[in-house]
Parts: structure tokens; sequence; C-alpha cells
């Protein structure tokens, strides 16, 4: 009986272990109760016709939601067009705070009177894994003072934010490392310096990929405490292949600000399969591998191989020569005879 209870326990450990190695995939609930918070990836969407009605309930709080015809909607008190600003952000309901309809329900190509929520759009928290419409998506923590954070994260203002999600206002100022030029400049000095040859060639069309998959730094107010951002950290599928035959990884000589992707993690079926820098070095002559630690506010060599908790964090990597990040294979000879 003991045996069969222990190899019982190991067989429940390795399916654990099994279950682990592979990214969630989030699949919405269509659900007329939205509820922030419950690790429910929730959402609403309905196609009205003129005088229809219903009652939606978002955190507690209800829509008693009459769509009038012509995109004229009545939601509560509220009558007009629907207009996040008018409805959700002037708000006096504390449960509505951060929640906003999804337009993409109701753009030119879609039949007048549809509605739609979202948390993947409003409380992403609730939806973090991956899906075939936003893709890879994950937090990362930042703490007042430097934080080196992926390039296009996107930030909410303070006034509409949840509580401890970073916000714009909560920003002193950020700086981007421009390669050709081995220097900082603010987004202000860019803008002023937009037409500088190597800030071109910076944001051009053939430097797209490398500026996608870049990081910024971006300091936080004293007293703000500890926050979290999240973000698309990664494409629909990982493109770990696609990336790494193609050569459309390029760095340029000296230091590289990157921040961790997805496909540095798993693998095109989603499952998790970790690479290092050594594992996809290419052509790179690679002399320093670093990440900033936030939470000490200092860098830290980084060796290892990289793994799912540091999905979206910042780092750099100073290389010898221009280069492309590919799978590393060393073809110079066959193996020696025996």
């Amino acid at each position: 009986m003991k045996r069969t209870i222990v190899f019982s326990c190991l067989a429940i450990l390795a399916l654990a272990i099994f279950v682990s190695a592979v990214a969630v995939e989030i699949k919405p609930i269509q659900s007329k109760s939205l509820s922030s918070g419950n690790n429910v990836c929730e959402y609403y969407h309905n196609e009205f016709s003129t005088g229809e009605k219903d009652i939606i309930t978002v955190n507690g709080a209800t829509l008693n939601v009459e769509y009038l015809g012509n995109k004229e909607w009545k939601v509560n008190d509220y009558q007009g067009t629907l207009v996040n600003h008018d409805f959700f952000v002037n708000n006096k309901n504390s449960k509505l705070k951060g929640v906003r309809f999804d337009f993409s329900f109701m753009d030119q190509y879609q039949p007048e009177g549809n509605l739609g929520l979202t948390e993947q759009d409003y409380y992403p928290w609730d939806c973090q894994g991956y899906s075939q419409s936003t893709g890879f998506v994950s937090t990362i923590n930042i703490k007042e003072g430097w934080n080196l954070v992926p390039f296009d994260i996107s930030l909410r203002d303070c006034s509409y934010a949840l509580e401890g999600e970073l916000c714009k206002e909560d920003i002193l100022v950020s700086y981007l490392y421009i390669p050709s030029l081995n220097k900082y400049m603010t987004e202000q000095e860019i803008q002023k310096n937009q037409n500088d040859p190597a800030i071109r060639n910076y944001f051009s069309e053939e430097n797209e990929f490398s500026l996608q998959k870049s990081s910024k730094w971006i300091y936080i107010k004293p007293g703000i405490g500890n926050k979290k951002v999240i973000g698309h950290f990664g494409a629909y599928i990982p493109y770990r292949n696609q990336y790494l035959d193609q050569g459309t990884f390029k760095l340029k000589s000296g230091w590289n600000f990157l921040f961790v992707d997805a496909f540095m993690v798993y693998d095109d079926s989603w499952n998790e399969n970790p690479l290092s820098l050594s594992d996809i070095k290419g052509d790179c002559t690679i002399q320093n591998v670093y990440r900033w630690d936030y939470f000490s506010q200092k860098w830290t060599p980084l060796n290892e191989e990289f793994d799912d908790d540091m999905v979206g964090d910042g780092f750099v990597v100073k290389v010898a020569n221009d280069c492309t990040l590919k799978y590393n294979a060393d073809i110079s000879n066959p193996p020696t005879l025996p």
C-alpha cells in the first residue's frame, strides 16, 4: 500500500511539472456579470436591435443598457453615444474605475447596435497568458527609481488607472539608448532632433523589429512604491523559429537594450523551452550581458537561461560587432573520429 501511495504522489508531481511547462492559454468567457480580480477572463458582447434592453453587472455595479437606435444608447442615467470618457472616467461609482467599452465591437465594419466589454482590455490581470487575439500578456514589477521596461509599454492616465497599476504621471522621465550615437536621449530630445540621420535610421522601417524588441529607462517618482505594468510581450505565437532562422533580430556594435520576449522562453507550440543568449548568439561576439534588478537598483550578470518569470524584463547586451541573433550551430568541422 505504501509503495502504491508513493508512486501515486510521484505521478501527480510529474504531471504538475509537465503542466507547468506549458504557457497558459487564455480562453475568455462570455458573461453578463464581469468581476475584476477573480482570475477569470470575462467579456460581454451583444448585438442589440433598436429598443432592446439588457442588464450587465461589472464588479457588482449594475448597468441597465438600452439601444435607442442610430448609435444612441441609454446606460443607467446616461443617454447619448457611448464614449468612455463621458461614461466611465467621470463616473463616481468606484467599482467602475478603469472600466471601458471595447470599441472593436463597434467599428464601421460592424452592424449598428454592437456593445462590448472585455477584461482583456480594461482588467488584463485576469487575462494573463497567451491567446490568438492578444498574444502573450504578462506583468512586470515596477519600483520607484530606475526601471528598464519594454520600449512600447502602454500606460493610462492616473485618473483612469487601477490600484497598483503604473500610470503616465508616475514617470518623471524616460530615456532611450541610441546605439549609433552611443548616448541616452529623452523623448523630447528625440523629437527635437528627429531629422538627425542616426535617429531617423533608428526609427526607420528597416529597424522596426529591433525597436519593438528593445527596452528603455523610466524613472518612477519617489513615494510611488511598488506597482505593476501589464503588457503584450510576445505575438500570438512565439515565432521563435521565424525570428531566429530568418535573421531578423539584429544588434549594433556596442550596447543594445533588449527585453525578454516570449519566444526566448517558449517554443512555437507554447511549450516552455528556455533559451540562453549562447544558444542564439549567431555571428555575434557577446562581451557582456546584464539584467537590471529593479528592486536593488543595480545591474546583475545574466549568464543563465531565460525563464518565464523574466518575460518583459529589460536587459542589455554588449557585442563586438554589428551582428544577428540566430541559432548557434557549429558547422565548421564534422565530429572527430573516435
